[in-house]
């Protein structure tokens, strides 16, 4: 594994060590439907207004005008600046190439490292400056990033205790912060009619497992959002991240479908392991064996991401509705 490749990993093993709360709520528009028209100014449509003061995890933060420099620290808000219209002067990804939903979406905007996942390059982000900066929040709890980016530009994240929140309320406020509340709205309502559509399919009752497979067994992993795909927890899914099972106990994944992110092994791994071919959903088709995208996109939703991830789970959900019908 490259330097790169492993530093990503790494990143997201730790946000996935983080509950993600989300509501199970089904979602929204096609890709295409989801982006915005192009041309689109910072802070410009019908309901921009500056001065604006908007609420982010340290308090009340004010933007004096419309935005000119936007730097986004993470891959998430990125999503959603780049969805209402805005380019950045610079994207970070904390060192990680971007994911294959922010590819031709960027706009010419600069891809750089400026953060890990124990700090943030302040003298970076001052190099392009900003006139706002839109953080993810787990950034935030980094020793002293808070006060050093305020330092420098008015900084948003999402307002609230959560440090992966959910994923409507990571363009709520970022639209916010780019005084277009409403286009927001209408990013939030066609994800969820998208999610929506794809749910009525699946046969009622329909149970998950999200797990990662490694050298310790099954880790389970946060698998709220596939709520909203219709399916719902298996008995026994940990959406804590915190149980883990031995493969000798590999047959207490009873979920009609199981999705598992191979993390340092193969999808022939993954087959070969102790119990698996005896599993339900490896008899009926629905075990899908990810990588780190899919694990991503789980974690992280966004405009992009979201539809992006149902392209992927739609072959699995297919055949969960062929099995159910046998």
């Amino acid at each position: 594994m490259n330097t790169t490749a492993r530093r990503r990993t790494m990143l997201l093993a730790a946000l996935l060590t983080v509950p993600l709360t989300l509501t199970a709520c089904g979602s929204g528009s096609t890709a295409t439907s989801a982006a915005p028209a192009s041309g689109s100014a910072p802070g410009g449509g019908a309901d921009s207004a500056f001065p604006r003061t908007v609420q982010a995890t340290h308090g009340k933060v004010t933007i004096k005008s419309a935005p000119q420099r936007v730097v986004v620290l993470g891959g998430q808000p990125a999503e959603a600046v780049l969805a209402l219209g805005v380019t950045p002067v610079a994207i970070d990804t904390y060192g990680a190439p971007y994911t294959p939903w922010l590819k031709g979406k960027t706009r010419g905007a600069k891809h750089q490292t400026l953060s890990d996942s124990k700090s943030v390059k302040i003298e970076a982000v001052a190099a392009n400056r900003p006139d706002l900066i839109i953080v993810s929040n787990w950034l935030m709890r980094l020793p002293g990033v808070a006060n050093k980016l305020q330092n420098l530009a008015p900084t948003v994240d999402v307002a609230g205790s959560a440090v992966n929140p959910d994923w409507d309320k990571v363009i709520t406020s970022t639209a916010d912060a780019l005084g277009k509340p409403k286009q927001g709205s209408k990013l939030i309502a066609g994800l969820k009619k998208q999610m929506s559509a794809v749910s009525k399919d699946v046969p009622k009752g329909s149970t998950y497992n999200w797990v990662r497979y490694d050298a310790n067994g099954w880790g389970f992993g946060n698998g709220s959002l596939l709520d909203s795909f219709g399916l719902q927890p298996a008995k026994g899914q940990d959406n804590t991240n915190r149980k883990v099972l031995s493969t000798e106990r590999t047959r207490e994944l009873i979920g009609d479908s199981v999705f598992v992110w191979a993390y340092g092994k193969s999808a022939a791994d993954v087959q070969q392991a102790p119990g698996v071919r005896q599993l339900p959903a490896s008899k009926n088709g629905t075990l899908q064996v990810v990588d780190q995208d899919f694990a991503t996109a789980l974690n992280s939703p966004g405009v992009y991401s979201i539809p992006w991830l149902i392209d992927e789970i739609t072959p699995t959900l297919d055949k969960l509705s062929k099995s159910a019908g046998k």
